[in-house]
């Protein structure tokens, strides 16, 4: 946030006499309301392939910024509001240049209100523990923690940000009680205040995994596909110091498990149990705790459905092995010289089909590829996957592939090389 604050900061552009022609194109005409210090981010469809520029107005008091990115077909309006406005409403003119006229494509009016304050929820957590808690954060800024005392717990500085979500970890050190104020980064504005109490707290199953989904296809391990596993610990709330979570499976032949390490899952543990498919069905499952000299509990139970992957699905989670980067991770040489040759059928059945790294296996009757070249005047390829390079080329040359199964989906990509 801090960095986008700086660059609206430096591109800011504040004017009063930026004249427009009175035989303008016809425009479009918005306005919005924000409270003071968020960020409201507008995306524009281009109309004309000309830069598009802005300019403020109506801003003396500096109640907004304005940064605007051109990306050829659209523009992105970035607008930070700072302080309430008065009577006077600025407003942000997106415009391109043509014959020596500024020609307007929109006019965005804001009005900035008050800064509001945020509702915040007390908090439990068990001793010697740690507790993500997430706050959804609409301001152009950090959230800053102050504890009334670093008695029992202690907040991490660094949150997660997913959007307008920012994760922070506290972590509790010992029994205790104490009042934690909210502040707006560094600006010393107050937005509220909530309790943290670490006590006992009873381990419970999120609400979100009562019932969880998986999904199966024999072709593919499940203990590498995304959506067919997930460890315990995900599933469980407030666990607790040194305890030992497991779970039983009704019907292992829709789920099963493994113990793996994870390092400091719960506390001083180093293990947890790992849920994974191994058919298509339902089934239910029981969750159990072991606290140190003491019996084993129930902490409850949760469905499990598990639900059919297309074959599709497998290839699809091979290729994110690689960061999606077919090229890289078969291998592939994107630089030709004209005359060169490379089978593309190989590299293409070891990393999208029969992967050894990630377990997926299909007979010769399951699938078949088809090929065909973007660029046949630079670039072939025939029905066995053999490319060459037939010209040399300025720009980049594609090949598309596609993988047809037996189960009637397809996967397909574009892969790109140069001929030099």
């Amino acid at each position: 946030m801090k960095r986008l604050i700086s660059a609206v900061t430096a591109m800011l552009i504040l004017t009063t006499c930026f004249v427009f022609p009175t035989s303008a194109a016809t425009y479009i005409k918005k306005s919005y309301t924000m409270p003071a210090r968020t960020a409201k981010v507008i995306t524009i469809s281009k109309s004309s392939k000309k830069q598009y520029l802005f300019a403020v107005k109506n801003n003396d008091d500096g109640c907004i910024k304005a940064k605007l990115e051109d990306n050829g077909a659209t523009a992105k309006l970035t607008v930070i509001s700072r302080r309430r406005t008065e009577d006077e409403k600025p407003s942000v003119i997106v415009y391109y240049k043509e014959n020596s006229q500024n020609i307007k494509v929109r006019k965005f009016t804001f009005t900035v209100t008050p800064l509001e304050r945020m509702e915040f929820e007390n908090v439990r957590i068990n001793p010697k523990t740690k507790k993500e808690l997430t706050f959804t954060n609409p301001y152009a800024d950090f959230l800053l923690f102050k504890p009334k005392t670093t008695k029992y717990i202690r907040f991490k500085k660094k949150a997660q940000i997913d959007g307008d979500k920012a994760t922070y970890t506290v972590t509790a050190k010992k029994k205790g009680k104490t009042n934690v104020r909210v502040y707006l980064g560094n600006t010393g504005v107050y937005l509220g205040k909530f309790k943290i109490t670490v006590t006992d707290v009873k381990t419970k199953i999120k609400p979100e995994y009562e019932t969880l989904t998986l999904r199966y296809n024999k072709h593919g391990s499940s203990s590498y596909m995304a959506d067919s596993h997930i460890m315990l610990s995900r599933l469980l709330t407030d666990v607790r110091y040194k305890a030992r979570y497991t779970v039983e499976l009704k019907d292992i032949g829709v789920a099963d498990k493994i113990t793996e390490k994870s390092a400091k899952t719960f506390g001083e543990n180093k293990k947890t149990d790992f849920i994974y498919s191994t058919g298509k069905g339902s089934t239910t499952a029981d969750v159990y705790e072991k606290l140190p000299k003491k019996a084993k509990a129930l902490v409850g139970s949760f469905k499990i459905k598990v639900k059919s992957a297309s074959m599709k699905y497998v290839a699809e989670q091979n290729v994110l092995l690689y960061d999606n980067d077919i090229m890289t991770g078969g291998s592939l040489n994107p630089n030709l010289r004209q005359g060169d040759k490379l089978n593309l059928r190989k590299t293409l059945t070891n990393t999208l089909v029969n992967n050894q790294w990630t377990g997926s296996s299909f007979t010769k009757s399951q699938y078949r590829f088809a090929y065909r070249s973007l660029n046949p005047g630079f670039i072939s390829v025939d029905k066995n996957g053999t490319v060459t390079a037939k010209a040399a080329s300025q720009d980049p040359v594609s090949v598309r592939f596609r993988i047809y199964f037996s189960d009637g989906t397809s996967f397909a990509r574009n892969l790109t090389f140069t001929i030099r």
